[in-house]
């Protein structure tokens, strides 16, 4: 059993949902303690980089991509969301499929897209207002099927669909209604026994950017602003998987400013009184977990190894995220690699300057890359970043 499922196993044991208004420390899921004055060199983490590939997603005139916001990757496909919010599917080679776009209000015609979901099969899902599309492996609507809202005013942004019949729903405002279920980050809906729950009571604003990130054959959740426990999801359940301690520069739950609408208030809170927050964007492979956390007004990446309970954090200083395996953060990990994607323009930049060098590898890897590269154009589509981290 690898490392990854025994954590998950854990997981699993745990009953229900863990009191969402208090999500602190338990001995039932795995803790992580992280002192936020113990940061590394960049080299530090170029020494944990055993190899880098790169697939270019094909560029047309009809494809153009703006920047990648979310990705999930299949034995046969890649599928991206792109930041004006279009859904795109490549093969795994890269050669583009299909993207499904806004169509209109008609019969069978496409209103909004805000998120994706790919079960293990492959059915895909994609999000719009008040509605679920199910779209075939060539991009064909099958079927539009409604949310049934818990209550009038819910707007999710996000959404995860199970393999077991259960939606999972992640919404990033606040209604007027001010009900006492507009507190909860999550809602599950299980579409066979039509039962359904809330999870992650909140006191900040709800979760941001990406809510479901693919770990390996795993889901992570980026928690709520405010909390440090990340979950995953088990069966139709969400559970705990990772708590974050930060110690003695760990904001308690009970001093968490309350405000469902912004997140500066946290954020502004946690940098006059020296304390972690914001942990979001988990990514985890079967030897590391990453992470992004804020700290005394800048943010931190976090790359934990699992393994020998080790901690490697980059500070995503200026001088840092010139560096392309910090320009951007992971946005998935598949086979034990963590994909990123970088824009066109900053590999081309970095080509022509002469930066681009990764000079902790191999010098034949070196050389293969960068001929690889040679054919990038500042114009073409955003490429992806595949990086092994050393077990």
């Amino acid at each position: 059993m690898s490392f990854l499922s025994k954590v998950l196993f854990i997981a699993t044991m745990l009953n229900g949902c863990i009191n969402s208004d208090n999500p602190g420390k338990s001995t039932d899921y795995e803790v992580i303690l992280v002192n936020p004055l113990q940061t590394n060199h960049i080299t530090d983490f170029h020494n944990l980089v055993t190899n880098i590939e790169f697939l270019q997603i094909e560029t047309t005139d009809s494809n153009p991509v703006d920047a990648i916001s979310k990705l999930w990757m299949t034995d046969n496909r890649i599928l991206i969301s792109t930041w004006n919010n279009e859904f795109h599917a490549y093969s795994n080679t890269g050669k583009f499929l299909f993207k499904k776009t806004k169509e209109g209000k008609g019969k069978d015609e496409i209103l909004e897209i805000r998120d994706f979901s790919v079960t293990k099969d492959e059915r895909t899902y994609l999000l719009g207002y008040n509605l679920i599309y199910l779209i075939d492996k060539n991009g064909v609507l099958i079927s539009t099927l409604p949310i049934n809202k818990p209550y009038n005013s819910y707007n999710p942004s996000r959404f995860y669909i199970t393999e077991n019949g259960a939606e999972i729903f992640s919404t990033s405002t606040t209604s007027l209604e001010k009900s006492p279920v507009e507190e909860y980050s999550l809602w599950i809906n299980d579409t066979i026994s039509n039962i359904s729950k809330f999870y992650l009571r909140r006191r900040t604003c709800n979760i941001k950017n990406n809510t479901f990130y693919q770990s390996n054959n795993n889901v992570l959740i980026s928690p709520v602003i405010g909390i440090d426990t990340i979950y995953s999801i088990i069966g139709k359940s969400i559970k705990p998987a990772f708590y974050i301690d930060f110690k003695d520069f760990q904001m308690l739950h009970n001093e968490i400013p309350v405000d469902h609408i912004s997140p500066q208030t946290i954020l502004d809170y946690a940098k006059e009184n020296n304390k972690c927050t914001y942990v979001s964007m988990p990514i985890m492979n079967d030897t590391y977990l990453s992470f992004l956390y804020y700290f005394v007004g800048r943010y931190f990446y976090c790359f934990h190894n699992m393994r020998i309970d080790e901690n490697f954090i980059i500070e995503l200083s200026y001088e840092n995220v010139s560096d392309l395996l910090f320009v951007v953060s992971p946005l998935a990990s598949y086979n034990n690699k963590f994909c990123y994607s970088l824009p066109a323009y900053t590999i081309r930049d970095a080509l022509d300057k002469g930066d681009f060098d990764f000079e902790f590898l191999p010098e034949k890897r070196r050389s293969e890359l960068l001929n690889q590269l040679k054919s990038v154009k500042e114009t073409d589509n955003p490429v992806l970043m595949l990086v092994t981290l050393k077990e």
